[in-house]
Order: C-alpha cells, then structure tokens, then sequence
C-alpha cells in the first residue's frame, strides 16, 4: 500500500470520529457489543441553551441510536440536529404527540413514521376520569395538557440491514400516592403506548424492539410493566435494562437540593432478539477521574436533573 492510500484511510478514520474526538475520548464499548443505545431525558429547551455541552457529552457517548425525551414542542428536527452538532447521515423523528414536550429519534439510518403516533388520544373516558381525579385548581390547565395527547413518539429504524421498532416517551410526572391522578394518568399513558407497539409490532416485519424515557415510577413500576407486556400474552414481550452508575447507583433523576429522594425514573425496555453487554448511567460525577474523559465532574448537573442510560446490545444469534 501506498503513502497517498495510507494517508487517505487515516483521514477517512479520523472524519468517522463525532466531532474529532480520538478514540481514547470515547466511552469504551462493552466486547461483543453491536448496537449502543442512549435515552435521555433532556429538561425541554435546556437541549438548546446548553447544546455545546449536550454535544460534548453527546460526542463521547458516540451512540448509534439516541432516544430524547423531553424535547419541547417548539423544537424541531433541523434545530435539533444544528444544536447538537450531528454529522453526515444522521437523521432525527421528531415526535409530535405531548402538549409542551415530546420525544426525538436519533441514528444513521432511515425512519419511517408509523400510523397512530402521530397524535396519540387519551380518549374520551380515560380523559373523563383523570379530570375528574385532578384538583379544580388545576384542571383547566390539566385538560390543555390531555388535548396535546400522550408525549411519546415511535417509528420503524432501518439500521444496517435490520429494522427495529423504536419508541420514546414521558409519562406524567410526580404524584405522592399509588392511587394519585398522576399515576393513573401514567397507567393510561402506559396502556395507549402498549397497544401502539403491540399493533406496530403485529403489522410489520422487525428484527427487535426498544422502548425508552422518562417513566416517572416515582410510585413503583407498574407504568413499565404495562409497556413491557407484563401479564399479556400478546408479542412482544419486553425486558427492562438495569443500568447502574459505575460506583454501583441506581437513580437517573437527581434529587439533591430537593426534598425528594434520587430514584431511577427513567428506564429501557427491550426484545428477546437483544442482549444487554453492559448498561451504564452515564455521569462524569460517579466515573472514576481518569475515566471522565475530558468532561468536568460537575457538568450533568448544569445540563439537567436527569441522567443518560448507555446499553450496548448484541444481537442474539
């Protein structure tokens, strides 16, 4: 080989790396890993008042498939992409379902929109009872947030030769009780984004599923199961991710400052098709120093009160 062919390789080498990062700088992947997935909830319009930032931690991750919750409405996929510096090839669904949020789907590969995500209803009796369990105060507000429709997207990926069902979501915050209106509210956006995977899942040919976000289980899991098929004998049937900080922590939802305890709020699901290599909350804070990888400390916490979840897959053979 030549010095001008040896010299083109590196180049092209170097080109591949998001945002001109060398290899050292990136989150080493887990052996026999095939596909990295990242689900982050990011705090609505600080994705763009922080996006240099967002891109750096972005850039080190170097994901082959990122799952955004929480982007707001007024958002877009062009902004998007502009904001966090994506390079060629990258392509972006932008959910359109959720009053003030909605969830974005990242990856170099090709999207394709799938029926009933495009608005998802709460229908008119599940909407009935969540006003009627909602305090008069705020049940005007309420309603304006039920007409915007469950904030979760999906969309078949076609990704190296595979096609996957991919779905984000985030389902209604707080609550103080298992009978409160916000987990019911939960409990019903749960069920229309299951049936949604369940009729998609039905009606296309896939190699796997993955289903991620911010499931708000400030009451127990009962949101997630119902996503994941629990109890139903109705493909597919889903797994949940447990990641971990790399000093053995599970939250993803920082409470520090808060009079609530951290916890793990947000989650990933997954079919039979795919096996965890490893799973990782992502967090400069809780890495080891010479693991950070260029990143200070104190960064995730100026960017938002989540924290991202990193699984690499392989496929099952």
């Amino acid at each position: 080989m030549n010095m001008g062919a040896v010299g083109r390789i590196l180049i092209a080498l170097l080109l591949a790396l998001p945002l001109g990062l060398a290899a050292a700088e990136r989150l080493p992947r887990a052996e026999g890993s095939e596909l990295r997935v990242l689900v982050w909830n990011v705090s609505r319009h600080a994705v763009f008042q922080h996006a240099e930032n967002y891109a750096r931690v972005l850039a080190r991750i170097d994901a082959d498939l990122m799952i955004l919750d929480e982007v707001p409405a007024d958002g877009g996929a062009d902004r998007l992409a502009r904001a966090l510096q994506l390079g060629h090839g990258w392509r972006i669904s932008y959910g359109t379902s959720g009053h003030n949020q909605r969830s974005a789907l990242l990856a170099r590969g090709e999207w394709r929109a799938l029926a009933g995500f495009g608005h998802i209803p709460y229908g008119r009796r599940a909407r009935e009872r969540l006003l009627a369990a909602t305090h008069p105060d705020i049940r005007e507000r309420e309603a304006r947030s039920l007409a915007g429709g469950v904030a979760a997207h999906g969309a078949i990926l076609e990704l190296d030769g595979r096609r996957l069902l991919v779905a984000g979501l985030d389902l209604q915050c707080c609550g103080d009780s298992p009978d409160s209106a916000e987990e019911l509210r939960r409990l019903v956006e749960a069920r229309a984004i299951r049936t949604l995977v369940e009729r998609a899942a039905a009606r296309s040919r896939l190699d796997a599923v993955i289903v991620g976000g911010d499931f708000n289980t400030t009451q127990g899991l009962a949101p997630v199961n119902r996503v994941a098929g629990v109890g139903r004998n109705t493909p597919p049937q889903l797994r949940r991710v447990d990641p971990r900080h790399a000093d053995g922590q599970t939250w993803t939802w920082d409470g520090r400052g808060t009079p609530f305890a951290s916890k793990a709020l947000d989650h990933v699901l997954h079919s039979r098709e795919l096996v965890v290599r490893a799973a990782l909350i992502f967090d400069p804070e809780t890495l080891p120093p010479e693991q950070r990888l260029g990143l200070d400390p104190e960064l995730m916490r100026q960017l938002g009160d989540h924290r991202p979840i990193v699984v690499d897959f392989a496929w099952v053979r």
